[in-house]
């Protein structure tokens, strides 16, 4: 979809056993929407949304939206796009102030339900700690929802699959989570990208750092990391059955191969869907057969 591929993945929806669409990713500097070197891939309005994204900062003259930060644009398509997703960070404690909601909702298309929605699921107590980290839109340039970090924990949902699965990736690391809100939606996905490269190891689920000389590096291949993953998600997360990691093993096709997930709850918290995203390139290289 773009000139150049940078991170690619084939996404699949695992109750359908069915290929959904394509993700890829991309700086945004280097796509049409900074710069017209590179071809222009979206509707006008969609093109016009996106750089409201990019440039958006707040109405206070004593805060800033940090410019350091690199910035995606991210696709999902088939023969054509389907949905984007770009870059953000604006802090979600922002939004409780009344001027500052209102310039959102101008500029964003930030609309009052999934502001009330995300704001009770978030920890106010450390506001800086939670982030819209990206806004999605569709190929019209309509805001459909939102992308947050941190994760507030309430004992309520304890006995749900979402409840087991935020307390499972509060014991872990190598992951990174993020939250996917949607517009009419009252519930909401989980994505986690998991760390392949990480320069530790977990054994038997117990976090080992190498943080001394008489740690021994062992040398773990992609793999087994995957493959660790995958019984991770089945036996202790318990979001997969047996089943389904033999159909998600049948995905791969080259040792290289990265797996990630992204868990849909329901409303009640009850799990709805899994994706499956099969990586095809990473940071510009390529893994296909």
């Amino acid at each position: 979809m773009f000139t150049e591929e940078f991170n690619v993945s084939k996404v699949y929806r695992l109750s359908t056993r069915s290929l959904m669409h394509t993700h890829s990713s991309m700086w945004a500097y280097c796509t049409c929407a900074e710069s017209d070197e590179y071809p222009d891939i979206f509707t006008p309005a969609a093109k016009e949304k996106v750089k409201d994204i990019l440039d958006y900062d707040y109405v206070s003259p004593y805060e800033e939206v940090s410019r350091s930060l690199v910035r995606y644009i991210d696709v999902y398509y088939n023969d054509s796009i389907e949905e984007i997703e770009v870059t953000s960070d604006i802090d979600l404690a922002s939004l409780n102030v009344h001027n500052e909601m209102l310039h959102a909702i101008s500029s964003l298309d930030i609309i009052d339900d999934i502001k009330e929605k995300f704001v009770e699921w978030h920890d106010q107590d450390r506001p800086v700690q939670a982030k819209i980290c990206s806004i999605i839109i569709d190929n019209n340039g309509t805001t459909t929802g939102l992308v947050t970090t941190a994760r507030k924990h309430d004992p309520q949902w304890n006995e749900t699959a979402f409840g087991q699965l935020i307390n499972e990736l509060g014991k872990a690391d190598q992951k990174d989570v993020y939250f996917k809100h949607r517009k009419g939606d009252t519930g909401v996905a989980i994505r986690i990208w998991q760390e392949y490269n990480a320069r530790r190891i977990d054994i038997d689920g117990t976090p080992k750092k190498i943080n001394s000389l008489s740690w021994r590096r062992t040398a773990v291949s992609i793999a087994e990391k995957r493959n660790y993953y995958i019984d991770v998600v089945k036996d202790r997360w318990q979001m997969i059955s047996e089943d389904d990691a033999t159909w998600i093993r049948s995905l791969i096709d080259h040792e290289d191969q990265e797996i990630d997930f992204e868990f849909e709850f329901n409303g009640d918290k009850t799990l709805r869907d899994v994706l499956v995203y099969k990586r095809e390139v990473k940071e510009f290289k390529v893994n296909r057969p």
